[in-house]
């Protein structure tokens, strides 16, 4: 039987960092370890391996930049965005639990009840649109609907006068 033979003498991987972090306050020096290690195929498995770990955490610190670097892109995007639907609410309301019935046109409803809460007449050329905020399915609890005015001056303009 022949066996295989390693040559050891082979160009070995070089160390970038010869320390392991266990955490904060103690690091562990693995040099000395396996410069103690006699197998010399271990050797060369084990520089490997702390090549494999350096490496490793270099990826790991990246990758904790790019995730910094996008949370603060998120905070800057909810911002806008929350900025974006207070601006786009200035024109608009939203009643919960309106009196509505399933039949029928609910704008015509809505504008009704408008009317007999702000004692004064809605005109429709004022509004824009208005939406239920999800399906009519339930006749003793009916969605909530949003009522946007075509400006958010006429919608001030209603709630005001009252």
């Amino acid at each position: 039987m022949m066996s295989e033979v390693i040559n050891t003498e082979q160009e070995q991987p070089e160390l970038i960092d010869s320390s392991i972090q266990i955490d904060e306050d103690h690091n562990i020096s693995i040099w000395k370890q396996i410069e103690q290690v006699s197998d010399p195929v271990a050797k060369v498995l084990i520089k490997s391996l702390l090549q494999e770990v350096t490496d490793l955490k270099n990826r790991v610190d990246e990758k904790d930049e790019e995730i910094a670097e996008l949370k603060d892109e998120i905070h800057c995007v909810k911002k806008r965005v929350l900025n974006n639907e207070r601006y786009l609410s200035k024109d608009s309301i939203i009643i919960s639990n309106p009196p509505i019935s399933i039949d029928g046109d609910y704008t015509i409803q809505i504008l009704s009840f408008l009317e007999e809460q702000l004692l004064v007449k809605v005109e429709p050329k004022s509004v824009k649109a208005c939406h239920l905020l999800k399906p009519f399915t339930d006749p003793n609890s009916p969605p909530a609907v949003i009522i946007k005015f075509v400006h958010f001056r006429a919608k001030e303009y209603y709630l005001w006068i009252t």
